[in-house]
């Protein structure tokens, strides 16, 4: 009898080709079960399949890897991740370094440089998903596996719009992209929409908040990401000024802009839809920042992944996902700036 294969993006594969020998082992162990049971024509192998494939489709609506770092490779098991700092004493004077050509043994200036470390605590994620034996055999009578492959899909889409949430916005347990207590915020720079500022005050506006952002970080850093609403982001496609319509759209002026004055032809305006006033109690709130890992950052020791399901009693068969993933890291928050103002 030919090997049995099984459709995988359009080509078939073997049941070797698709789990390792553990994995077979477990899925051979629970389709003996079944097969005692007088369920043996329900193919396991077909149902971990199904597990494994929807587990590697993406649901987001906002890629929040588009906005943060992840670090992947670090973390473990470990309940926290310590994070060491360093700090230098610099003077950055050519003064303290003068001296003269005769031999001394006078004391002369030193550098300084000290370490101290922030725990980061790493969140333990599960859920589970349980379907009986009678779902099977009604999703079976349709010749498709629906009813099982919408339970996944549903687990996924969950956890991905979860991860988008705690990542970009954060709640009270969660410190998020625009939660963070130590990034300053600015109320002065953005008074409305930026969308809906006079050619004059958009002016004034780009004059300004590249250099507030640049004086905060003791002048060291420039942005090169900044996340708007998307109700004003979807607005910014019409003209700088109206008298003139055909010279360049406000968007268009503003990405030139940030990208001429920080240097950096990789700076871009995004919308993020967690900057909208519904989510901050009738307030926009906008983030500019450098998107670098030095300066923020999540560890995601182990992304979702779906254990082996098993029959307990015989009628039902259940399976959970797990991962595991801390809170937004900011290692330098004064290369982040919020900037908050009141729905008009």
């Amino acid at each position: 009898m030919a090997e049995k294969k099984y459709l995988v993006n359009g080509v078939e594969k073997s049941r070797e080709e698709l789990f390792n020998e553990q994995e077979l082992a477990i899925i051979d162990n629970n389709q003996k079960l079944l097969n005692d049971m007088g369920y043996g024509d329900i193919d396991v192998t077909l149902l971990t399949q199904i597990e494994r494939e929807v587990s590697q489709q993406k649901f987001y609506t906002v890629n929040p890897e588009d906005f943060v770092p992840f670090d992947n490779t670090q973390g473990g098991w470990a309940d926290y991740i310590t994070v060491l700092r360093s700090y230098s004493n610099i003077d950055g004077s050519l003064d303290t370094w003068e001296r003269g050509v005769d031999a001394d043994n006078a004391r002369r200036a030193q550098v300084g440089a000290s370490l101290d470390s922030v725990s980061l605590k790493i969140h333990n994620l599960a859920k589970m998903i349980s379907y009986s034996l009678f779902e099977i055999r009604q999703s079976q009578e349709t010749g498709r596996w629906n009813i099982i492959t919408e339970k996944e899909r549903a687990r996924k889409r969950d956890y991905d719009l979860s991860i988008q949430r705690g990542v970009l916005l954060g709640d009270a347990d969660h410190k998020g992209l625009l939660n963070q207590a130590d990034v300053a915020t600015d109320a002065q720079v953005l008074t409305k929409k930026i969308s809906t500022m006079t050619s004059v005050e958009f002016r004034a506006f780009l004059g300004s908040i590249f250099a507030n952002f640049y004086t905060q970080t003791g002048m060291t850093a420039l942005p090169d990401t900044l996340a708007i609403a998307p109700s004003d982001f979807l607005g910014l496609g019409v003209a700088v000024d109206e008298q003139y319509p055909l010279v360049q759209s406000m968007l268009k002026r503003m990405e030139d802009v940030f990208k001429e004055v920080t240097g950096n032809s990789n700076a871009k305006i995004i919308p993020l839809a967690y900057c909208e006033p519904n989510f901050h109690n009738g307030a926009y709130k906008y983030v500019l920042y450098r998107r670098d890992f030095d300066t923020l950052r999540v560890y995601r020791p182990f992304d979702y992944n779906v254990v082996q399901g098993a029959s307990i009693d015989g009628m039902n068969y259940q399976n959970t996902a797990y991962a595991r993933i801390s809170d937004v890291f900011v290692n330098r928050p004064k290369e982040m700036l919020y900037m908050t103002f009141n729905a008009q």
